[in-house]
C-alpha cells in the first residue's frame, strides 16, 4: 500500500512538473511578441537626437530590463529544448580563455553596481577546446549571473587545464551565504528556489539549463565543497568530445574536420544541386542525408572549398554554416553576392549564433534565409523548396508575360545590373537576325562560357532562347503602339520569316499577334 502511494505521489509530481513547464512555455511564447514590440520602438527612440538626457537614461533603463526579460524568456525556451532533445550542439574549435574574458566583461558593470570585486584567475593564456560556443556561453553567463546575485563582496573565476590535458575546469567562487547541504542538488531542479531568497530575481531555470548543457558536452556542473564558507560551482568539460578523440599516433595539431568523402550520395539528372558548407562532419552528413532525398548534394568544409566547387559545378542553392575555419559563412556569402557568376544563387545561413547583430549582418550581406541552430529539418526543407519554387515562379512570369521586364528575374543588385546591360544590348541589336551569344559576349566583355552559365542560371534558358523571347516581347510592345504592320514588326525585331514569327508568338504568349494587338490596345 505504501509503495502504491509512493508511486501515485511520484506520478502526480511529474504531472505537476510537466503542467508547470507547459504553462510557462505557452506564456513565454505569448510574452516574447509584446516584448519585441516594446523593444523595437525603444531602440528607435534611443537613436533619436531629440530625447533629453534625463529621458534618455530612463529609456536606457527600460531597454536594459526589456532585454533581460527577453533573455529570461529565451532561457526558458532553451531549457525546454534540452528537455525534449531538440537542442543540437555544434562542436567547433574555440579559444576558451578569450570567450571567458568576453563573457566576464558583460557582467563587470553589474558587479560594480553591486560593489563586488570580479577577478579572473587564468592559469593558461590560451586554450583551444572543442565545444558548442553558444552553449558554453550560456553556461558561463548563468554562473556569472548567479555569482553576482548572491556574492557578498567578491567573485573569483578560475580556469584550469587538467594534468592529463583531457579536461578543463572553470570554477565560479563567491563569498555569499553557503548553500545548505540538503539543498546542494535541489538547486539544480527546475523552478527550485532556496527559502529566504525569494526576493532575488530569477526563474529557477538558470542552473538546471547550465547543468543540462554541460552534460550534453559529456561534462559536469556541480556545487563543490569549498573553504571559508564560500560557494563554488565547477564546470568540468572534456577538451575534445569523445567522437573527436584521436589515437596517439594520429594526434597532431587540431585541424578543422573536412566533409566526408566516402559517402556516395544519390545524383539524378534534372534535380537541383545543393551545396552544403559545414565544417562539422556529423552535421554535414546529417543535413546531406535529409536534403539528398529530394535534391543532389555537394559538400564543402569551409567557404574556400565552397568557392572552388562553385567554379567547377552547376549549383542551384547554398546552405552554409556561419562559424567555420579558413573562410566563414559571412565571407562566403559576400564573395557569392559580389561575383557575377554566382550572385543569383540563393543562400541559406545556418548558425548557433542567434543574436540580432549576426542575423542583421547575414541579411544585409544578402542571405535569402537565416535559420538558427538547433533547427527543424522540416523547416529547412520548406525553405529550400520555397526559394527554388519562388525563382521558378518569377521565371515563368517573365516567360509568359509580354510586358515583364528582363530584370524582374533579378534577386540581387549584381544580377539586376547584369540583366539591365544584357537587355540594353539585345534591344540595341534586336533587328539583326545574326545576333547571338558570341556577339553579346563580346559586347559585354565576358567569355562565352561565363555568359552562357550566367544566363542559364538566372533564366533557365539558353542565350539564344532568351534572345528569341526578347524579340517577341519587343514585338508585343510595338503591336501595342499600333504604328506598324505585323510583317514590319516581324522584320524590325529580327525574324527573317513572318510565319516563324507568327508561330513563335502564339507558342510564347498563347495568342496570335493580331489577337494580342486587338485585345490589348
Amino acid at each position: 500500500m505504501a509503495y502504491n502511494m509512493q508511486m501515485f505521489e511520484s506520478k502526480k509530481e511529474k504531472e505537476l512538473y510537466q503542467a508547470k513547464i507547459d504553462f510557462f512555455i505557452n506564456i513565454a511564447h505569448e510574452i516574447r511578441t509584446p516584448l519585441t514590440l516594446i523593444k523595437n520602438p525603444l531602440e528607435r527612440l534611443l537613436k533619436s537626437d531629440k530625447i533629453a538626457e534625463k529621458e534618455n537614461n530612463s529609456l536606457l533603463l527600460m531597454d536594459k530590463n526589456v532585454s533581460r526579460l527577453l533573455s529570461l524568456v529565451n532561457q526558458l525556451l532553451d531549457f525546454r529544448k534540452t528537455e525534449i532533445e531538440g537542442y543540437r550542439l555544434n562542436f567547433v574549435r574555440t579559444e576558451v580563455v578569450s570567450l571567458l574574458t568576453e563573457t566576464a566583461k558583460r557582467f563587470q558593470d553589474m558587479a560594480t553596481e553591486n560593489n563586488l570585486l570580479l577577478n579572473l584567475d587564468l592559469t593558461v593564456k590560451e586554450l583551444y577546446v572543442f565545444v558548442d560556443r553558444e552553449a558554453l556561453t550560456k553556461i558561463m553567463s548563468n554562473l556569472f549571473s548567479n555569482a553576482v546575485k548572491y556574492a557578498a563582496s567578491s567573485i573569483v573565476v578560475r580556469l584550469q587545464l587538467a594534468a592529463d590535458c583531457e579536461t578543463f575546469t572553470i570554477d565560479f567562487i563567491n563569498d555569499g551565504a553557503p548553500v545548505p547541504d540538503d539543498m546542494k542538488e535541489k538547486i539544480f531542479e527546475p523552478f527550485y528556489r532556496i527559502k529566504g531568497n525569494e526576493d532575488k530575481p530569477g526563474t529557477g531555470l538558470g542552473l538546471p539549463l547550465a547543468r543540462s548543457l554541460a552534460e550534453m558536452h559529456h561534462g559536469t556542473l556541480e556545487l563543490v565543497d569549498f573553504t571559508n564558507n564560500q560557494t563554488m560551482f565547477r564546470i568540468d568539460l572534456p577538451v575534445k568530445p569523445a567522437e573527436t578523440i584521436k589515437s596517439p599516433e594520429e594526434e597532431e595539431d587540431i585541424l578543422p574536420q573536412k566533409a566526408p568523402s566516402k559517402i556516395n550520395y544519390i545524383r539524378e539528372e534534372g534535380r537541383p544541386t545543393i551545396l552544403i558548407v559545414e565544417d562539422n562532419k556529423e552535421m554535414s552528413a546529417f543535413i546531406a542525408d535529409e536534403v539528398n532525398e529530394h535534391y543532389n548534394v555537394l559538400l564543402a568544409a569551409n567557404g574556400s572549398e565552397a568557392l572552388e566547387l562553385l567554379k567547377a559545378q552547376s549549383i542551384q542553392l547554398i546552405i552554409s554554416d556561419v562559424m567555420m575555419p579558413v573562410m566563414d559563412g559571412f565571407a562566403l556569402l559576400q564573395s557569392v553576392r559580389t561575383d557575377l557568376e554566382f550572385s543569383h544563387i540563393p543562400v541559406i545561413l545556418l548558425t548557433a549564433k542567434n543574436t540580432l547583430q549576426s542575423r542583421l549582418q547575414g541579411l544585409e550581406l544578402g542571405a535569402d534565409a537565416y535559420i538558427d541552430k538547433p533547427f527543424s529539418t522540416s523547416l529547412l526543407m520548406v525553405q529550400i523548396s520555397n526559394l527554388l519554387s519562388n525563382r521558378d515562379t518569377i521565371r515563368k512570369f517573365y516567360f509568359n508575360s509580354p510586358i515583364a521586364n528582363m530584370k524582374s528575374m533579378a534577386y540581387t543588385k549584381a544580377d539586376e545590373g547584369f540583366l539591365e546591360k544584357l537587355n540594353e544590348i539585345i534591344n540595341a541589336h534586336i533587328g539583326n537576325p545574326d545576333l547571338d551569344v558570341n556577339m553579346i559576349a563580346d559586347l559585354m566583355h565576358l567569355s562565352r562560357p561565363t555568359l552562357y552559365r550566367k544566363i542559364r542560371a538566372i533564366s533557365d534558358l539558353t542565350p539564344n532562347e532568351l534572345i528569341r523571347i526578347s524579340r517577341l516581347k519587343k514585338a508585343a510592345e510595338l503591336l501595342l503602339q499600333g504604328d506598324m504592320k505585323i510583317y514590319e514588326i516581324s522584320e524590325a525585331v529580327g525574324f527573317s520569316s513572318q510565319s516563324y514569327f507568327w508561330s513563335s508568338f502564339i507558342k510564347q504568349f498563347g495568342m496570335s499577334p493580331s489577337k494580342y494587338a486587338k485585345e490589348n490596345r
